[in-house]
């Protein structure tokens, strides 16, 4: 690469970055639909977006949202590894949906993560079994606070879009609660989407008996973003709750 190349590279800073595995995630969270959102060109390949926001102080804050457009660990890892290459950014955020693993979970609900797992992580194929590998990431130096903030907001939390008939039938069958809470604790990802209760159950008695929920791409995004400098208490992983990862989806 010439030099004068090298010098039009794009790169950025920002006060938050977010990462969101599917389109479908943007187009559902209110936070990403404002009037000053725009494309930001680059030579990475990468759909990325700009906006301006104001903090409760009203200071204004620069967001870029990198959108990956694909499920699976490989695709997270690299964009995110390509993102952070060039972006300075003082927090990272991903945002999107997960299965259900524990009972203390209902659909709806927002997992904050204060952990996350690799699952699949050094595990072995012996015997027709898999045993178990795995390796945690810690998310708690930011997220514990966080949700200390969040749990207080509880009671305005709410099933938007969802009628009273649908809601209804849906808390006679144990799927949602009154309204959703923040549940805090450990996440796992694999490379596939789980819809299985016997495979939610090996995770919990394998990895760990807490986990949450499960998703695809948290811990490559994880492993991504703290070998890029950006590490425990600048990383936060948010997932709301979509699916009960039973075999009931």
């Amino acid at each position: 690469m010439t030099e004068k190349a090298a010098d039009e590279r794009w790169t950025a800073e920002c006060d938050a970055a977010f990462v969101v595995a599917l389109r479908e995630e943007v187009r559902a969270a209110d936070i990403f639909h404002n009037e000053s959102t725009e494309s930001v060109a680059n030579d990475l390949d990468l759909e990325v977006h700009r906006r301006r926001m104001a903090d409760p102080a009203g200071t204004s804050l620069e967001i870029l949202t990198l959108l990956i457009d694909d499920q699976g660990p490989e695709h997270a890892a690299i964009a995110t590894t390509k993102f952070l290459q060039r972006v300075q950014t003082k927090l990272l955020v991903l945002i999107g949906i997960s299965g259900r693993i524990s009972d203390d979970c209902r659909l709806g609900d927002v997992v904050l993560a204060d952990r996350c797992d690799n699952s699949y992580y050094r595990a072995k194929k012996k015997d027709q079994r898999v045993l178990p590998g795995g390796k945690e990431w810690p998310l708690d130096a930011l997220s514990r606070r966080l949700y200390a903030a969040l749990d207080t907001a509880r009671p305005y939390y709410s099933y938007a879009g969802l009628d009273d008939h649908h809601a209804a039938n849906l808390r006679a069958a144990r799927f949602i609660r009154e309204s959703p809470i923040t549940v805090y604790g450990p996440i796992c990802a694999t490379p596939f989407l789980v819809d299985d209760p016997e495979f939610s159950e090996w995770l919990k008695t394998s990895r760990n008996r807490n986990i949450l929920a499960t998703d695809m791409e948290s811990a490559a995004v994880v492993q991504a973003a703290h070998e890029n400098g950006v590490r425990n208490g600048r990383v936060l992983v948010v997932r709301g709750v979509s699916d009960p990862a039973d075999g009931n989806k």
